[in-house]
C-alpha cells in the first residue's frame, strides 16, 4: 500500500480510509472466513482435511515418481463428517473444496475470465 501511495493511487476504501467492507486485514477477517467454510461444509461443497505436510510431500513425490500430474489423493474427503467435526476441533486441518472426481471443474475469474 506505502508503494500505491507513493505513485500518487489513492483509493476509495480500505484500511487507512475506511468504509462498509471493514476490516480490510485478513486476520481481524478471519470469523467471516470461518462462517463461509463452515457453510461450504454443511451443504456438502468442502470437506476437512487433516493431512500433514509430510504425508501430502510423500503422495506429491509419489505421483512424481509415476510421471504423473502431482494432485491431492482425497484422503480425507472419505472421513464421515461427524468424524471431521470432532477431529476439527482437536488437529490441525485446512478446508478443501469437494470438486467432482471426474471430469474438469471450471470457475470464472473477474479477470482472467474462464478458468478450467
Amino acid at each position: 500500500m506505502e508503494a500505491l501511495a507513493w505513485l500518487g493511487i489513492r483509493w476509495d476504501e480500505g484500511p487507512e480510509v475506511g468504509g462498509p467492507h471493514a476490516p480490510y486485514n485478513q486476520l481481524a477477517r478471519r470469523a467471516i472466513y470461518q462462517e463461509h467454510a463452515e457453510q461450504l461444509i454443511a451443504s456438502g461443497h468442502a470437506y476437512a482435511c487433516f493431512c500433514t505436510p509430510q504425508r501430502l510431500q510423500h503422495v506429491r513425490e509419489s505421483h512424481q515418481k509415476l510421471r504423473q500430474q502431482p494432485h491431492y489423493d482425497g484422503t480425507c474427503r472419505a472421513v464421515p463428517p461427524a468424524d471431521a467435526a470432532a477431529r476439527r476441533e482437536a488437529e490441525p486441518h485446512v478446508i478443501r473444496f469437494k470438486t467432482p472426481k471426474e471430469g474438469s471443474t471450471t470457475v470464472h475469474d473477474h479477470l482472467r475470465g474462464d478458468i478450467t
